[in-house]
């Protein structure tokens, strides 16, 4: 029986409840090859319960991905306010998500969770820096109209309106 090979094998590695299985066919088996009195089908059942356990091991998840964008996704919402409004439902709901999965997870769904959060942090917009164009309205606030043709002023004033629509604006991003 493989007994002695599936003591080797390190817990570290995989997932807790996959090698407690094992663990728990290991004492099924050495309990049945203690049992002088075991019959032929009852060692055989525990080898196979043994070799079965051993084949469904499961590897824990590699979860290092997931966690650097968890990270970024947790700076995203320390810093909310220098980002526009759209984008955040998505980003909640990917953040719960990613921060269900576990190293018991299988890695399928750790790399899912990794893939819809990456989506929604790439979907999240600075909002825009708007302090050269209110440097540029204010300079434009301090020119003199009388020094120009009614023509000019029309066009600086509709730039002007222009400029203070974008800047009343907090959907802007850059």
């Amino acid at each position: 029986m493989d007994v002695e090979l599936a003591k080797m094998i390190e817990a570290e590695f995989f997932t807790e409840t996959s090698y407690q299985v094992l663990q728990d066919a290991i004492a099924d088996a050495e309990a049945v090859l203690a049992n002088e009195n075991a019959m032929e089908d009852s060692i055989s059942e525990a080898q196979d319960a043994l070799r079965k356990a051993m084949e469904e091991l499961q590897y824990k998840a590699d979860r290092s991905q997931l966690d650097v964008l968890l990270v970024e996704a947790q700076a995203i919402f320390d810093h909310a306010d220098a980002y526009v409004n759209q984008g955040w439902d998505d980003l909640r709901v990917a953040y719960e998500a990613a921060l269900a999965i576990t190293e018991e997870s299988e890695q399928n769904s750790v790399d899912e969770a990794a893939s819809a959060l990456a989506r929604a942090i790439a979907n999240m917009r600075l909002k825009a820096d708007k302090s050269q164009l209110q440097a540029e309205v204010q300079r434009a606030d301090q020119i003199d109209r009388s020094l120009y043709t009614k023509e000019s002023v029309r066009v600086l004033e509709r730039a002007l309106e222009n400029a203070n629509a974008l800047l009343d604006r907090d959907d802007l991003s850059e």
